[in-house]
């Protein structure tokens, strides 16, 4: 088995803002997708997202950033939320790495342990497994211990979950 050592993402009261401009007109430089630019605009409250529109004509969005054509294309404003990691490095969630942990707090009752928390890991392959949810074979993942404890090493991607062949 691979290991992986995890690291907890604690949730913080920011976003990141974000500006993309997308075309559906495929890219020669982007397999399967068209061109597109996004930009970081801000990190924001949750207050202040809605006073943040940000700018349609921003000349940082007129190129794709794979083949740097200048297109024209949909544009939209997005944010996400803003995750703390290790060493105090802020992200969002399709930055984190294999290893990263996290709440996904936003799931159902049904996938969260005893402790509230809705386990999320992101695995070596770049998938991202709910550990508390209902297993693929029936039944339900085990785990102890607190995941939002330091750093660990880890089997297959977290070492506070208790593999078997047979989910309980």
């Amino acid at each position: 088995m691979t290991e992986v050592r995890t690291f907890w993402l604690e949730l913080t009261e920011f976003a990141r803002v974000t500006a993309r401009r997308f075309s559906t007109v495929p890219c020669p430089k982007r397999e399967g997708g068209g061109c597109d630019a996004r930009l970081v605009l801000a990190d924001r409250t949750k207050e202040e997202l809605g006073s943040f529109p940000g700018d349609p004509d921003d000349p940082r969005l007129a190129e794709c950033h794979h083949c740097g054509e200048v297109f024209d294309g949909t544009w939209v404003v997005g944010h996400d939320p803003l995750y703390l990691g290790e060493g105090g490095a802020e992200m969002v969630l399709s930055e984190a790495g294999p290893g990263a942990t996290w709440d996904a707090g936003w799931m159902p009752d049904e996938y969260r342990g005893e402790d509230g928390v809705a386990l999320c890991v992101r695995l070596p392959n770049g998938i991202d497994w709910m550990i508390d949810g209902p297993a693929t074979g029936g039944g339900r993942w085990t785990r102890s211990g607190d995941p939002r404890k330091k750093s660990r090493s880890a089997s297959l991607a977290c070492s506070f979950c208790q593999h078997s062949s047979q989910p309980k």
